[in-house]
């Protein structure tokens, strides 16, 4: 079995496509990274699907994979 986990940037706060005012930072998706990652127990396959604010998608998207990475002691190096 895998899990397909469709992860959108567009929530971060300054993303100009948001429906909403979310005050969501590009450091918050480290914590969301890791609590996906406590709650999953199959392998794992995630899509990029929205995130418009390309000046900070790259950070989204590390901090993220970096909380992800935590439960199996494979992070990164910090930038």
């Amino acid at each position: 079995d895998i899990l397909i986990l469709s992860l959108g940037f567009d929530i971060v706060q300054t993303d100009y496509c948001q429906d909403e005012n979310i005050l969501i930072s590009n450091n918050d998706f480290l914590k969301i990274g890791e609590i996906i990652s406590k709650q999953i127990t199959k392998k794992v396959l995630i899509c990029l699907e929205g995130g418009y604010d390309k000046p900070n998608l790259e950070d989204c998207a590390y901090k993220f994979t970096k909380g992800f990475l935590m439960k199996t002691k494979k992070v990164f190096n910090e930038k």
